[in-house]
């Protein structure tokens, strides 16, 4: 089968927080609770097992190696039995570089 994604990715288990945004109906003031699984530059896989339906608007808060705390613009995608792909939003440089780094496997302690 061939690969469907654009970007490398890199192994990110780190707790998640998922809060909806205030102009989605479908998750405005909700927060779900997750662990990620991993990382792109174009999106993360989050492990849970109730989270937001595919095509919510969302903001995602983690610790990002490199970096430190992160708030992130990003739309669940797709969904599987076990979690959902958040595809991200625009986000700055100083992430993208944190991110690119981590996908290179150069950030110490990783």
């Amino acid at each position: 089968m061939k690969e469907k994604r654009q970007h490398q990715r890199a192994v990110l288990r780190v707790s998640v927080a998922i809060r909806g945004q205030a102009d989605d109906a479908r998750s405005e003031g909700q927060t779900w609770a997750a662990e990620s699984e991993d990382i792109s530059l174009g999106g993360m896989f989050i492990l849970g097992d109730t989270l937001p339906p595919i095509g919510t608007e969302v903001q995602v808060e983690f610790v990002l190696p490199g970096l430190g705390p992160v708030r992130m613009p990003a739309y669940v995608r797709w969904k599987r039995e076990v979690g959902v792909g958040l595809q991200f939003g625009l986000i700055g440089p100083r992430e993208t570089h944190a991110i690119g780094r981590l996908v290179r496997g150069s950030v110490p302690g990783i």
